[in-house]
């Protein structure tokens, strides 16, 4: 018997059923190393299974949709990670972001806005997958049976793929200043049609085309949003 020290419950096995701490040890090297990359990265089972499940996206997404959820690192923090390595990578390479976005406000002046955006680019970047999920949600409604917010969860794994594709690439001299570039696109295109096929050939390349147009559009219009909203604050606080 075990007397959790988190809690006070009194449990058998190895973790509690109250609270689910598991059962203490006193520490040792070993059981630090093991714990270590399990913990921060959960390269024993978790993230390594997001960056396989890129070779079978379909079965993988549609599988962690419908409950087979323990083994796969969480897809916002798969997706934050990815993109914390694309930007660290693109640092060292010289090929950091840019983000240029002059607005003109309703006083006649012009103001630049992207340095601000830029800062918060991954939390925006994210959002991206709410938008991409509006029209993915109606064309992919009746052949997923997903509802909305599991068309935003497909897309953050989406998203995630993108990374990791981006990553592959990154050494080449075409790609730089993600995600402005031909290749996110084509990723998204790739990774939409892959996790979404159908059996109608024609339907499975149209819709992701449609899908990625639009969620684009709707991303730039988000952000020129962002970028007023941004002048406004500006406005007021002088």
């Amino acid at each position: 018997m075990h007397t959790c020290l988190n809690c006070g419950n009194t449990y058998e096995k190895n973790f509690c059923n109250e609270c689910g701490q598991k059962a203490v040890r006193r520490f040792s090297i070993k059981g630090v190393l093991h714990d270590l990359p399990h913990s921060v990265f959960h390269v024993d089972k978790g993230i390594m299974k997001n960056v396989k499940s890129i070779l079978h996206p379909q079965e993988s997404v549609f599988g962690y949709i419908h409950g087979k959820r323990v083994s796969f690192f969480n897809p916002v923090l798969f997706f934050l990670l990815t993109l914390g390595f694309i930007m660290l990578a693109e640092h060292f390479m010289g090929k950091e972001l840019e983000y240029i976005m002059n607005l003109e406000a309703w006083d006649g002046k012009m103001y630049d806005v992207g340095a601000i955006l830029s800062t918060n680019f991954k939390y925006m970047l994210l959002f991206a997958a709410f938008l991409f999920a509006l029209p993915s949600y109606f064309l992919y409604k009746k052949s997923s049976g997903f509802n909305y917010a599991e068309q935003v969860v497909s897309y953050i794994f989406i998203m995630g793929y993108m990374n990791v594709a981006y990553l592959l690439f990154l050494p080449f001299p075409f790609m730089g200043n993600y995600p402005f570039n031909y290749a996110t696109p084509a990723a998204l295109l790739l990774f939409t049609g892959l996790v979404f096929r159908q059996k109608n050939i024609l339907l499975s390349l149209i819709k992701p085309v449609i899908i990625i147009g639009i969620g684009f559009g709707l991303f730039i219009a988000f952000n020129v949003c962002m970028g007023f909203l941004v002048i406004l604050i500006q406005q007021l606080s002088h």
